[in-house]
């Protein structure tokens, strides 16, 4: 898992963490010292990193983008749960 560190934490931790993750790199490092939360999203979702932060908003975007992306890869199960008219619950997971 490669991590990319949000400007809200240490530029110092990639190269303590880095014997433990492959490639651990900081939005400093990347340009993005200044960027929105939406350009550090993209940025990570583009290169493959998950986002280490302690920002709250990226926790609310990861349920939004998580809920889209849940729905469309189950798709086929969430359409046999509306044609089944017995069924009124439906729990989906990752």
């Amino acid at each position: 898992m490669r991590l990319l560190f949000d400007q809200n934490l240490s530029y110092r931790l990639p190269a303590e963490l880095q014997d433990f993750y492959p490639d651990p790199t900081h939005v400093r490092e990347c340009g993005l010292i200044k960027a929105s939360d939406e350009d550090v999203w993209n940025y990570a979702t583009t290169h493959r990193y998950a986002i280490a932060s302690k920002d709250g908003d990226f926790h609310q975007r990861s349920f939004l983008r998580g809920f889209v992306n849940l729905l469309r890869t189950r798709v086929v199960i969430v359409a046999e749960f509306l044609a089944d008219l017995e069924q009124s619950f439906l729990a989906l997971s990752r």
